[in-house]
């Protein structure tokens, strides 16, 4: 299912990309806001729990910037499988 809900209301976050290499497990890189808190975190995966449950793992990783593409263009999921 989608994931991009997960993140609306969750102040901490300025930017995020979903990264997957491997099926059953993705990374969620955050760039985290200024309101970034371990409270945060929490929520965060409280809400990707919630939405996967046990279908995959996943860690969610903390970034200073979000990858472009070649064109500056932000994707959301990147899949690589």
């Amino acid at each position: 299912g989608r994931l991009g809900g997960i993140l609306r209301g969750n102040l901490g976050v300025r930017e995020a990309q979903i990264r997957q290499s491997e099926p059953g497990h993705f990374t969620l890189e955050v760039v985290p806001s200024s309101n970034w808190s371990e409270e945060c975190l929490q929520t965060l995966s409280n809400a990707i729990d919630t939405r996967v449950g046990k279908k995959c793992t996943y860690q969610i990783k903390l970034v200073a910037s979000i990858e472009r593409t070649g064109r500056g263009k932000f994707r959301f999921v990147v899949s690589t499988i």
